[in-house]
Order: structure tokens, then C-alpha cells, then sequence
């Protein structure tokens, strides 16, 4: 399985926006139920994070 980190990148890389990318992964497509929100905290080339929210 792939990394979050690496599916952010990817997805990050092919255009999508950082919102998106970051529900394109692994842990944003299970915080789907519940959580709509999401800001990108740190975006470097060594890690992200992601804080995903309740709206």
C-alpha cells in the first residue's frame, strides 16, 4: 500500500488542489463519513499534514 504522503504528492503532481489530494488518500477517503473539512498544515517534500474537521 501506498503512503499518504506519496498519494498527496501524486495527486498533488497530476493537479489536483491540495483539499482534493488530501481526501484522495488513504486516511481522506476514510474520514469521508463525518469529517468534510480539511487544511493542509505543512506541505514540504519530505511530509504533509492534514488537519481533517467536522464542519
Amino acid at each position: 500500500m501506498r503512503s499518504n504522503f506519496h498519494s498527496f504528492q501524486n495527486a498533488l503532481a497530476a493537479g489536483a488542489s491540495p483539499y482534493a489530494a488530501a481526501m484522495q488518500t488513504f486516511t481522506g477517503k476514510i474520514v469521508l463519513n463525518g469529517f468534510r473539512k480539511a487544511t493542509i498544515v505543512t506541505n514540504t517534500s519530505t511530509h504533509v499534514v492534514v488537519e481533517f474537521r467536522r464542519p
